[in-house]
């Protein structure tokens, strides 16, 4: 899935469960932020690896569990941090993703550039038809959170001083 639909995935989850969007966003991005470096750099083998696994998941959430604690967030920012995470996880399914990473072995995909595909599958066709409909969805959330948040504040304007 590209960042498009990785991004608006974690809007509308943020948005659902009321969790803070930034942390949520910046959850769904980590794992190619890191990995497709890692990729072109030639340190790992595939652009899913080593930040594409549930290990990866659970010691990034431990880090975002302790400084939910050190600033008092009562742990809205690591249900964020998850969410976002596992949003991510869930819409790479298209392609080979090694959550159980380095317990077992993946090997690279026969494509060699990252994001080319040797055949458009059904599933690839799905991922793509996926994405738009997230993309549109948050927007159209987003579009309606914020005409909710206008009127409201009409109507505090409109009230009288002294109600």
């Amino acid at each position: 899935m590209f960042i498009t639909g990785h991004v608006a995935a974690a809007l509308l989850a943020s948005r659902r469960w009321v969790l803070d969007p930034r942390i949520a966003v910046a959850a769904t991005l980590f794992p190619d932020l890191i990995d497709k470096p890692a990729k072109l750099l030639g340190l790992v083998p595939y652009g899913r690896m080593p930040s594409h696994s549930l290990l990866v998941l659970g010691l990034t959430t431990a880090a975002v569990l302790l400084a939910d604690r050190h600033f008092r967030h009562r742990g809205r920012w690591s249900a964020a941090w998850v969410v976002g995470f596992v949003a991510h996880l869930v819409l790479d399914f298209a392609d080979v993703v090694p959550l159980l990473w380095p317990f077992q072995a993946y090997s690279a995909p026969r494509y060699p550039i990252m994001g080319a595909r040797a055949e458009v599958t059904p599933v690839v066709i799905l991922s793509g038809v996926l994405e738009m409909v997230l993309v549109l969805a948050a927007i159209y959330v987003e579009i309606r959170r914020r005409r909710r948040r206008r009127a409201a504040l009409a109507a505090a304007d409109a009230q009288p001083a002294g109600e």
